[in-house]
Order: C-alpha cells, then sequence, then structure tokens
C-alpha cells in the first residue's frame, strides 16, 4: 500500500484533469495505477468522479477494489458504505423503464458524431461584418419566423435577400417602419420570406416583421445588444424580459425560437452570455424525435408528451460534462448540444427506417421496434413490404451465396456492402462556414441524398468511394471542399485523385474484401468511378452489382 502523502499531488492532478476532460483523466489515473499497483486511495477517488457524473456501473467496481485493498478497516467501512449508496443507486433506475438509455450516456455519442454541425443558419449574408448590429437585427428578424418552414429554405432565402438591392432594405429597422405595409408585403412576398400560401399566415409574419423592427429601433437603437446591455448581458434575464413584455416581442418570445434566438446571439454573433444553464433547449421536431425514439428507447407516441419535459430532460443530461472552449474548459449547459441535436435528428431520425448506421442504433426504440417487424416479415414470406416506393430485391435474389457459410455443407445469404459515389456539390457549396463534416452530409448531391436513405435502411455496411480519400466510412470527417474528380486526367497538382494502390489498401485494412456482393448504390455512377471500383475489387472474389429503384 503506498503512502497517502506520497500521491496526495497526484490524485489532486488526477480529479483536476477529469473534470476538464474524462478520458484524459481515466488516462491519468489509469497511469498511477500502473505506477503504483492496485490502491485503496486511487480507486476510491476515481469511484467519487464516476459517481460524480453518473456512471455508476464503474463506480460500483472502483469502490469494490477500493474496499479490497484498503488495509484499515475504517477505510474498508468506508468504501462498502459507498458500494451500498451506488448500489441503492442502480436499483431504483433499474425500476424506472424509462432511463434504460440513460441521456446522460448518450450526449457523448451524440457529439462525437456531430461535433460541429453546419447549421441553417451559419453562413454570413454578402457584405455583412459578423460584430454589427446589422447582422444581429438580421439574426433575430429571421428567427422569429422561423417555425413551420424548412429552416434551410429559409435562410437561403434571407441571405439572397440581404444581397439583392430591391430586398436590402426589409433589414433596416428604419426603413421598414416608415414604408407603406401593401410595399413591404410586396417585398417580403417578392424575397420569399412571407411564403404566400396563407392570407393569416403572411399576415402574422409581416406583423412580426414590423413589431421586432419597431421594437427594436424605439426601445434599443436598432441594435439588439442593447437589450443584452441592459439586462448585464444576463441571457436567463432577456429571456424572461421578452415574455413578460410579449407583444413588443412576438413569436420571440416563444418556447423554440426564444432561446433558439439566445443560442443563435451567442454562437452567431459572438455575444458573451452568462447565466446559460437555466436557457431550455429549443425544442422542435427534430429534437424530440431524437428524445423520444432514441434517448428513451420509445416508440411514436411515448410518455413524453410535452416540450417542457424535454427540455428539463436535456437539462440534466448534459450535467457533469463539460464543453472545451481555447485552453480552458467549462460546464455544459443544454444549449451547447442543441446542434448536435438537432442535426442528429435530422439525419438519423426524419425517416421511416431508422438508419442502422446510426450511432444510437442498438438503443433506438424504432431500431428494436423495426428489428421485431422484420422478424416477423422474414417469417412470413407472403406479407406485403413496405408502402416505399423502392424496395431491396430479397437477399436470397443475389447471384451468388456467401464463401463463408456459418454452417458447413449449408449456403448463407451473402454479405453485401453499399458504396456511394461522391458528389460534386458539397456541403460549402450551401454553406461556406461549415467547417469540417462527416461524408455523410458533407455530401448534397440531390441523387446522393436520395439514395443515402435507401443504403442507410437496407445495408449493414456502406461506404463512399471518393475520388480524393478513396474508400471512406460515413463518419469519416471531411476538412474542408474539394475539387477533384476521376472524370478528369489525373494531375499532380489540380486533379490529385487517389491512387489506384491506395484503393487496394483500404480495401484490405478496412476489411471490405469480406464481402461478397459490392452493391454501387447511385444512380449518377460515372463511368470512370464505375472503372476504379472494378479495378480496386479485380483481385479479390466478390460480385459487383449495381443498384437502382427498379432493381438490378
Amino acid at each position: 500500500m503506498t503512502n497517502w502523502r506520497e500521491i496526495n499531488d497526484k490524485l489532486s492532478q488526477a480529479r483536476s484533469l477529469f473534470r476538464q476532460d474524462r478520458r484524459l483523466g481515466e488516462e491519468f489515473y489509469l497511469n498511477l495505477l500502473k505506477s503504483y499497483g492496485e490502491d485503496g486511495n486511487i480507486c476510491f477517488w476515481r469511484a467519487e468522479d464516476y459517481r460524480e457524473i453518473g456512471e455508476y456501473d464503474l463506480a460500483l467496481q472502483d469502490f469494490h477494489c477500493a474496499e479490497r485493498f484498503f488495509p484499515f478497516p475504517q477505510y474498508k467501512e468506508k468504501a462498502r458504505k459507498a458500494c451500498l449508496e451506488v448500489q441503492e443507486i442502480l436499483s431504483s433506475i433499474s425500476k424506472k423503464p424509462l432511463q434504460k438509455n440513460p441521456p446522460r450516456d448518450m450526449v457523448s455519442i451524440i457529439l462525437q458524431a456531430f461535433p460541429n454541425p453546419p447549421m441553417p443558419e451559419d453562413a454570413l449574408p454578402e457584405g455583412v461584418v459578423r460584430d454589427s448590429a446589422e447582422y444581429r437585427l438580421f439574426l433575430t428578424l429571421v428567427v422569429a419566423i422561423d417555425y413551420q418552414r424548412k429552416a434551410d429554405d429559409l435562410w437561403d432565402l434571407a441571405r439572397k435577400a440581404f444581397g439583392n438591392p430591391i430586398y436590402r432594405s426589409l433589414f433596416n429597422s428604419q426603413e421598414v417602419i416608415r414604408r407603406d405595409t401593401i410595399e413591404l408585403r410586396r417585398d417580403l412576398l417578392g424575397s420569399g420570406l412571407l411564403m404566400g400560401q396563407e392570407k393569416k399566415r403572411d399576415d402574422t409574419d409581416l406583423n412580426t416583421w414590423t413589431t421586432l423592427s419597431r421594437t427594436f429601433l424605439e426601445q434599443f437603437g436598432g441594435d439588439p445588444l442593447n437589450l443584452f446591455l441592459a439586462h448585464g448581458m444576463d441571457a436567463t434575464a432577456v429571456l424572461d424580459y421578452i415574455r413578460k413584455e410579449g407583444k413588443f416581442f412576438p413569436y420571440l418570445k416563444g418556447e423554440k425560437i426564444g432561446p433558439l434566438w439566445i443560442r443563435m446571439m451567442r454562437d452567431n454573433a459572438g455575444l458573451t452570455l452568462k447565466n446559460l444553464e437555466p436557457v431550455p433547449i429549443p425544442v422542435d421536431v427534430h429534437i424530440e424525435r431524437v428524445t423520444q425514439c432514441v434517448v428513451r428507447g420509445a416508440e411514436t407516441g411515448s410518455e413524453m408528451s410535452n416540450k417542457q419535459q424535454v427540455a428539463a430532460l436535456w437539462r440534466d443530461a448534459v450535467k457533469g460534462h463539460v464543453i472545451q472552449e481555447g485552453e480552458k474548459t467549462r460546464p455544459m449547459v443544454s444549449l451547447d448540444i442543441d446542434k448536435a441535436l438537432w442535426r442528429f435528428g435530422q439525419s438519423f431520425c426524419n425517416s421511416k427506417d431508422p438508419p442502422i448506421s446510426c450511432p444510437l442504433f442498438p438503443q433506438c426504440g424504432r431500431g428494436k421496434r423495426d428489428d421485431r417487424q422484420n422478424a416477423c416479415d422474414n417469417s412470413n414470406p407472403n406479407k406485403a413490404g413496405d408502402s416505399s416506393s423502392f424496395s431491396l430485391p430479397r437477399i436470397e435474389s443475389f447471384p451468388v451465396t456467401s464463401r463463408k457459410p456459418s454452417d458447413p455443407g449449408q449456403l448463407s445469404p451473402p454479405r453485401v456492402l453499399g458504396v456511394l459515389a461522391c458528389t460534386k456539390t458539397k456541403i460549402w457549396d450551401k454553406n461556406p462556414n461549415a467547417g469540417p463534416t462527416p461524408a455523410r452530409i458533407a455530401y448534397i448531391g440531390e441523387r446522393f441524398c436520395k439514395d443515402l436513405k435507401i443504403v442507410e435502411a437496407h445495408t449493414t455496411r456502406w461506404v463512399i468511394l471518393s475520388s480524393l480519400y478513396g474508400f471512406i466510412n460515413p463518419d469519416c470527417v471531411i476538412p474542408e471542399k474539394y475539387n477533384v474528380t476521376f472524370n478528369k486526367p489525373f494531375d499532380a497538382t489540380e486533379n490529385r485523385t487517389v491512387s489506384m494502390d491506395d484503393l487496394i489498401r483500404q480495401i484490405r485494412e478496412k476489411n471490405l474484401d469480406s464481402f461478397d456482393v459490392v452493391l454501387l448504390f447511385s444512380s449518377c455512377w460515372g463511368e470512370e468511378y464505375e472503372k476504379q471500383v472494378q479495378k480496386a475489387f479485380n483481385n479479390f472474389p466478390v460480385t459487383i452489382e449495381h443498384f437502382r429503384q427498379g432493381g438490378f
């Protein structure tokens, strides 16, 4: 047993590091155990750190170790008492079926899947300075009408309107309140900011636009920053104020729009805000879907019936997590996971069939439900398939059988690898400020997006053939925009495509040669791209097939 005084300083370092970065803290603890052997103090304090962040299973293991390695009865008793406390917590959790997939455990997975997700509002309008009253008002006016419509389209229209001299005055509060209502309506319709489908909706949005313009001009000098300064940059105080004075802040005061606006003022406009912890996550259909179907492991129509419950769940889920900002860390607030959750819901949970490439698929209630449904369907071959416009041929219809049958002497269905081709159109064409982006959402060509839903729903594994990076997994992060294609001759400076040697090496390293069928899931495969696949797999015993909506 190592003397407590010898490792006291190092334990303090370990605990401090654990609070800043769990992974680094765990490594530090592990190194201490390697250096000093199994030590009761080290195990005990690591257990306390695990208990604090809700990792009760790991805490219980360490408390047991501490009890075993503590030399003195009083310390053994302390560890035994801690064990009983954690066991009681685990017992109470096990009695609550809704905690089957603790949201706190899902936070890290979701943030890893989308560490810096591009959002519809991220791109700056042309000619705008980020730290300006003009940009803050632009965000405020547009977000206030961001409801019951596609966010990507709305923000694209807003940026185009801002860059158009005809509509630029729509974002100037002085011009808005000066103009005639009929003239203002005409320009808002012409820019697309009014939908023009329902008069009542257009009247509401027009009133929202003019009221907010008047409020910020007459009460805050045309700059939303002054509203925050008047409340000491306290985000919660600002949210409370706009809800109290609701008639001056139509729709901006809403349950979803208010917190969303606060988050944009912080993340997009760059305001340094305080007291963000009480600000709820802006719950919309995407976040509700993730919460209902993934985190809770529940099917549609689950127990969580209101947005306050969803917001409260994520407020609790982020406790114990931290955010790295430069060299410093701070406790995570629920707004910090808003973007990742929104993109997660939009990318993984927005289709009838949950994609099995989803990192939360094993915990997903829809996934478990559909696994059960698929088992029933497979047991009844006469049962009709789903109502979607496409359907994969039954796996038995492939012209090959598996080279590795599970039962010798019997033929097994083949293992199928789906492959999508990269596209010229990428996320940076739509959002230049997107930053590094996972491959599955970096490519936004229309045909790619259509085939993406099919390949995610119907294959156990799939990859993308990138002319620059080769065979890449869907979660591979593309750092920036590139313009390289197999359809042009190789050029060492401008069109430096991945080499055939690298493609063959990737097939081996990524175990792509373990499949029986390579299925090209795209209607836009060019001749040169297909040649690359044929050559790359030429020395491997696979069958290459095309899948289109009509079949092979």
